[in-house]
């Protein structure tokens, strides 16, 4: 069983509220069977901390786990604009040609001839 630890400092300047918020980011786990957690503390603006509670308590869930979805939403989110961006270089890279696409609008006309529409 192996141990991970990460730790870091994200510096981040807002141009719409104008402030740098420094955020210390901490995690550690033991790996393949059990999570363990760390209490860290981050610094963000009153505004975010209201919308951060208003959730919470509609949700019934804890601050500490409306903020783990959202970083989870997050790293989903900037996996889906890798996959994207790898897709888009492709494309750009090797873009289909008049012949590619002609077959494969033959291809996929019998496809749409089963369909209800």
């Amino acid at each position: 069983m192996g141990t991970v630890f990460i730790q870091g400092f994200v510096l981040e300047n807002d141009e719409y509220f104008g402030y740098t918020s420094v955020i210390f980011l901490s995690y550690f786990m033991e790996v393949p069977h059990m999570m363990n957690t760390v209490k860290t503390a981050i610094t963000i603006p009153k505004e975010d901390f209201i919308v951060i509670e208003t959730l919470r308590r509609k949700s019934g869930k804890s601050r500490s786990r409306i903020l783990v979805e959202a970083f989870h939403a997050w790293l989903k989110s900037r996996r889906n604009e890798e996959v994207e961006a790898a897709y888009e270089k492709g494309y750009r890279e090797k873009p289909e040609n008049i012949k590619e696409i002609s077959t494969l609008m033959k291809a996929s006309l019998p496809l749409l001839d089963t369909e209800k529409w």
